[in-house]
């Protein structure tokens, strides 16, 4: 599984979903403080498997994060899982 990198987009559109203004400070993609309090506002559920964390908003799809493609870093993958994922409903929102 190969993973896109997170761009500035990405994070723009995760804090609209969260209904959150991107500040200097805001980093879900790398602070897992900032990534629980995204997943919350959004409304994201996850799921951790053997090698694999598996994130979904009733509705709005499933992202899958595989440990390997993130130096086997469960937490990593968990956050990047979910700001894709965030990011996907900040793009539907009209």
């Amino acid at each position: 599984m190969t993973t896109d990198p997170i761009t500035r987009e990405d994070l723009e559109m995760a804090a609209k979903a969260a209904g959150l203004e991107v500040t200097w400070g805001w980093r879900p993609h790398t602070d897992d403080g900032d990534c629980a309090r995204m997943e919350d506002a959004v409304g994201i559920d996850v799921c951790r498997f053997r090698r694999l964390v598996r994130v979904c908003v009733s509705g709005q799809g499933i992202v899958d994060a595989d440990f390997a493609d993130h130096d086997n870093d469960r937490s990593r993958a968990r956050r990047y899982a979910s700001v894709k994922l965030a990011a996907a409903v900040g793009r539907g929102m009209a």
